[in-house]
């Protein structure tokens, strides 16, 4: 059963990353082009996202719940920081 949750969260991650990677340079939420610091910002987040990926289906074929709650933790920080920056950004 963990595996399949665990495969499931790693699809949503990826396609949340794969979202970020592709408006990096088009209209973006509010934002018709992404300053440059936005865009850096989504391109780092998107990377952590899919590092995150790859670790949620390594802790799902392990079988770790252990490590599983640890890659939810840390991709939850990852999009809370760029959701905190994202807040800044458009006070800007």
């Amino acid at each position: 059963m963990l595996k399949i949750v665990m495969i499931i969260y790693a699809l949503l991650l990826l396609v949340v990353a794969a979202y970020l990677l592709t408006h990096r340079k088009r209209s973006f939420l509010l934002f018709s082009k992404p300053s440059g610091e936005l865009s850096a910002s989504m391109t780092v987040t998107a990377i952590l996202l899919i590092l995150c990926a790859i670790a949620a289906v390594v802790a799902g074929f392990i079988g770790s719940k252990m490590i599983a709650l640890i890659v939810i933790a840390f991709s939850l920080l990852f999009i809370f920081l760029f959701a905190s920056g994202l807040t800044r950004a458009m006070n800007n």
